[in-house]
């Protein structure tokens, strides 16, 4: 099954495995047999929708997923396009679904609560489906290479909004600290609150030169493949970063006692 590139009508989405699921995938002459299941996850805020001739955004015409085609462990994954065919279920996903089956409230685990983000699950399901080894990306057994040079730029997506938000609650704690009075004097002039904020403040821009060196690695080598340093500093930044989010934020909502949504949406 060939995918049409001019015309560009067809949708796809990347499935993850957790422990629980899996696919095999055992070779018939050009062929594969790709058996298990997987989930589908499909993001997006408020009412933005990709626009599709079907309706069900869980029912793609492609899925784009890892599969085990060799021997156990990283050495016998292959990265594999399987088209949706015969022997293809998905089943969308809701939250009753979730509270139904213990599997599946893994999801729940995300702390994803920004108010317009949603989130669509499907849990698909593949029985016996033949794939032509031409829809395999890459080198066969070579597919978890390609999804972990991959996760460079996911995480720095992470990390340059962790880093963004970080300086905002910086941004919002001062400008808090110099309006509110307190025994008198403004927040500001207190030397506590002077100490907090220094700290944000260094942690911030801390993690903003990390990422500044970072980015100018990732412009000679985007995705880490000659220089080696690159996924390691890339893994360390998105623990930094995120670390340093957290403790602005904390700062931010509890010192300052502002609401949640005060910090998830300090704009």
């Amino acid at each position: 099954m060939k995918i049409n590139k001019k015309k560009g009508n067809h949708c796809q989405k990347i499935c993850l495995c957790v422990c629980w699921t899996g696919l095999i995938a055992t070779r018939d002459g050009d062929y594969y047999i790709v058996n298990g299941e997987k989930y589908c996850l499909f993001f997006f805020f408020g009412d933005l929708t990709i626009k599709h001739k079907r309706q069900n955004k869980t029912k793609k015409d492609y899925f784009i997923t890892a599969v085990r085609t060799g021997k156990p462990g990283t050495e016998g994954i292959s990265l594999m396009i399987i088209p949706r065919t015969e022997g293809v279920i998905s089943t969308k996903l809701n939250k009753n679904t979730m509270n139904n089956n213990s599997n599946h409230k893994l999801f729940f685990f995300f702390g994803i609560r920004c108010d317009n983000l949603k989130l669509l699950i499907a849990y698909v399901v593949f029985r016996n489906v033949r794939v032509h080894k031409s829809m395999i990306i890459g080198a066969e057994n070579q597919g978890f290479m390609i999804i972990m040079y991959n996760f460079n730029s996911e995480r720095m997506g992470i990390i340059m909004e962790a880093v963004c938000f970080a300086r905002v609650c910086v941004d919002e704690a001062a400008r808090y600290a110099k309006t509110r009075d307190t025994f008198g004097k403004p927040l500001i002039k207190h030397q506590v609150i002077r100490h907090k904020l220094a700290e944000m403040a260094r942690q911030v821009l801390a993690a903003h030169a990390f990422v500044e060196k970072v980015c100018f690695q990732m412009l000679k080598d985007p995705y880490g493949m000659k220089d080696k340093s690159i996924p390691r500093n890339v893994s360390l930044l998105k623990v930094q970063a995120t670390k340093t989010l957290e403790y602005c934020a904390r700062v931010l909502r509890y010192k300052w006692s502002l609401r949640e949504r005060d910090v998830l949406h300090p704009h």
